[in-house]
């Protein structure tokens, strides 16, 4: 069997497509986003109708999407204006129609692979359980081993994959933690993409960085107006 996982496209429709084309060149079975595939990017529509199109693709809740999915029933205290006036501004480009779709998703999903070997994919540590209602814990500073044991205490897994720093990490406590890293917000145009592989009795896993044209993209953010754009391409999607 052989599963992609990313993570992070944040409506960064260049890696999206570049991404799924390796993915098929890798010839995989599934495929897992671990969440945030909306928000920040030029793009949410074209990345959402494009993303759902995919049959062997399964969906994680990040914050952006349960933000769309549900809506912003409460603007939190740290979330700027002009951060709340972006997700209005992504919340009209999808419409109300795909809301549906989004709020499928669920927080976590598990992946049994051959020999006991257990897979929790998700965007971050959670408060619960609870596969529809369920709350990011809060952000730490580091992200090592000691650290992610706490973060993920409630998870029964050899293995956690996760999102949401947008930073690659790879640590090995209580269990194994991997962050692919994000893949559409980065200071460079490069897809960060993880392979699992298994098979025999074996479990193999390939770090990929995979480039993109995003010339067009970066335009896209003056020519479609995109809301507190100056803050996300001095602070995520850096050129």
């Amino acid at each position: 069997m052989i599963i992609g996982i990313f993570t992070d496209i944040h409506a960064n429709l260049p890696a999206l497509e570049k991404s799924i084309e390796f993915f098929k060149k890798q010839h995989c079975d599934a495929v897992v986003h671990l969440g945030d595939l909306i928000g920040m990017g030029p793009y949410p529509r074209e990345c959402a109708e494009l993303a759902l199109a995919q049959k062997n693709m399964s969906f994680i809740m990040g914050n952006h999407d349960e933000w769309y999915a549900h809506g912003i029933k409460k603007v939190p205290n740290y979330m700027k204006s002009g951060e709340y006036k972006h997700h209005q501004w992504v919340h009209k480009q999808l419409g109300k129609n795909l809301k549906k779709e989004f709020q499928k998703w669920p927080w976590f999903l598990k992946i049994h692979l051959e020999g006991n070997f257990k897979i929790d994919c998700r965007h971050y540590g959670l408060t619960t359980n609870d596969h529809k209602k369920n709350k990011l814990k809060g952000f730490l500073k580091k992200h090592e081993a000691k650290q992610l044991d706490k973060l993920f205490d409630n998870v029964d897994a050899n293995l956690v994959l996760y999102g949401h720093t947008h930073q690659s990490t790879d640590e090995s406590g209580v269990k194994r933690y991997i962050n692919p890293g994000s893949a559409g917000c980065y200071n460079k145009a490069e897809a960060k993409l993880l392979i699992i592989k298994s098979g025999d009795g074996r479990i193999k896993l390939e770090k990929h960085r995979v480039k993109y044209d995003d010339g067009k993209m970066m335009e896209e953010f003056e020519i479609r107006k995109v809301p507190d754009r100056d803050l996300i391409k001095k602070v995520f999607i850096i050129r």
